[in-house]
C-alpha cells in the first residue's frame, strides 16, 4: 500500500477519492452518509407551512452540491 492509499484517520479520505475521480457513485454514498445533517433543518422548518418532504428534497440537493464543492484540502470537517 503506498502513501497515498492509507487512511489518513481524519474522515475525508471519500471526499479526497470523490475529489480525485469525480466517481458519481461516491459521490451519491457521501451525501447518503450525511443525510443526518438535513433531519434539524427539516425540523426546524417544518411547521413554517412547507411540507417536510418538500425540505428534505431541497436540503438533500443542498447536501449534494455541498459534497461536489467540499475541498478537503481545507482541513476542515464536512458538517
Amino acid at each position: 500500500m503506498s502513501n497515498a492509499d492509507e487512511p489518513s484517520g481524519d474522515g475525508l479520505d471519500g471526499f479526497r477519492r470523490y475529489r480525485e475521480t469525480g466517481d458519481r457513485r461516491l459521490r451519491n454514498q457521501l451525501v447518503e452518509d450525511h443525510q443526518s445533517l438535513v433531519e434539524p433543518y427539516v425540523r426546524r422548518f417544518d411547521h413554517k407551512g412547507v411540507s417536510a418532504d418538500d425540505l428534505r428534497q431541497v436540503a438533500l440537493i443542498a447536501t449534494i452540491k455541498a459534497v461536489e464543492r467540499f475541498d478537503p484540502d481545507y482541513g476542515v470537517t464536512f458538517s
